[in-house]
């Protein structure tokens, strides 16, 4: 419990699935258990999937986002932003989201409370000449800027000069249980069906397999989903891929799984990747240009193979299907990670980080 409890203010986009989500409201259960007092603003009334602690206050637009045009939909999201920040007078504020943080800090500008951002897509994602300048202008007025890995902070410095007030903080990931389920023969991706997440390319390498295991892709349906389906019918391999879904608790999920592969294209730091390894199973990704290899220690507790090789990363993946000690042992260091990325220390870092400015 807090000695001095904060009342804190949280932005995010909604609580829908997805790994910004996922982190944001893992925080604000995080700090609502610590004691403080928590408002957790949304920016779309969307499908809810993450659930807050019910001690949060939870504050969602009445806004028309499917038959309201786009440019007046956010200019009335200004004026709800600052209503809703002024209404829970928070000590500080704290928000996610690569596209709605400049529009949170143009909302609340000129309130006297601190204001914390954090991209969470991958650094080199291209928003525009025009929204770039737009993310510089607004960002300079943030209290400070949280970047997930070192070359994030790099892209915030080369955006906003060197003398950014930028902390490197990794995402959290909740401890897992020892399990006494006996994993079964299936690899596990976990995503949406977004181009983005690269489930086509995990198809591909599993096609390229010499084995009687299963591919499991657990996640909500997308604008790739029937792309998907009917690439697995090309392949002749839809006795042997499962389409798992939304998954509201993924615990059994990742405590069955054999392998877990991931071949998203982009990532700012996969949550999935970190959850996997928390429950010990071996994983295997391409080395993108942010993400896993701030996560994975190569042919330690992971393996990590040069980006868009299918054939390196089938050979990967056969090697542990064929090994079982070798998965045992890599799945053991895996879950080491959750002593990294504990709420104690990850979590930690963001409430001292966000409260640095308040003077009691």
């Amino acid at each position: 419990m807090a000695d001095k409890p904060y009342a804190i203010c949280l932005i995010s986009p909604s609580l829908q699935m997805g790994g910004l989500e996922r982190a944001m409201s893992n925080l604000a259960n995080y700090f609502c258990e610590q004691g403080h007092k928590i408002t957790y603003i949304t920016l779309y009334n969307f499908e809810k999937f993450y659930k807050l602690d019910d001690r949060i206050t939870l504050m969602e637009p009445h806004l028309d986002y499917k038959n309201t045009p786009k440019y007046l939909y956010y200019l009335k999201l200004l004026k709800y932003i600052r209503r809703e920040v002024l209404k829970a007078e928070p000590d500080t504020v704290l928000s996610f989201g690569d596209y709605h943080n400049a529009w949170v800090l143009l909302a609340l500008k000129g309130i006297k409370v601190p204001v914390y951002v954090s991209d969470r897509s991958s650094p080199d994602k291209n928003f525009g000449r025009a929204y770039t300048f737009f993310k510089k202008l607004t960002y300079k007025d943030s209290a400070g800027i949280i970047a997930q890995t070192r070359r994030a902070a790099d892209q915030k410095k080369r955006l906003l000069g060197r003398n950014a007030k930028i902390t490197i903080i990794p995402n959290t990931v909740r401890r897992v249980e020892p399990s006494a389920v006996v994993r079964k023969n299936y690899i596990l991706g976990v995503g949406r069906h977004y181009h983005v997440k690269g489930f086509d390319r995990l198809i591909d390498v599993f096609a390229l397999l010499n084995t009687d295991w299963n591919l499991v892709l657990a996640g909500d349906g997308g604008p790739q989903s029937q792309a998907l389906r009917d690439q697995v019918d090309r392949l002749n391999i839809k006795d042997r891929v499962v389409f798992l879904g939304k998954v509201s608790n993924m615990t059994p999920v990742y405590a069955e799984a054999g392998i877990f592969v991931m071949t998203s294209r982009s990532e700012g730091f996969p949550n999935a990747l970190c959850e996997a390894m928390a429950a010990g199973i071996p994983c295997v990704s391409y080395d993108i240009s942010a993400g896993p290899a701030d996560i994975i220690r190569d042919n330690e507790n992971g393996f990590l193979v040069p980006d868009n090789d299918s054939r390196a990363l089938a050979a990967v993946v056969q090697r542990l299907i064929d090994d079982s000690n070798l998965r045992m042992i890599v799945g053991e260091k895996a879950s080491l990670i959750q002593d990294e990325l504990s709420f104690e220390r990850s979590g930690g870092k963001f409430l001292n980080t966000i409260t640095s400015h308040i003077s009691r």
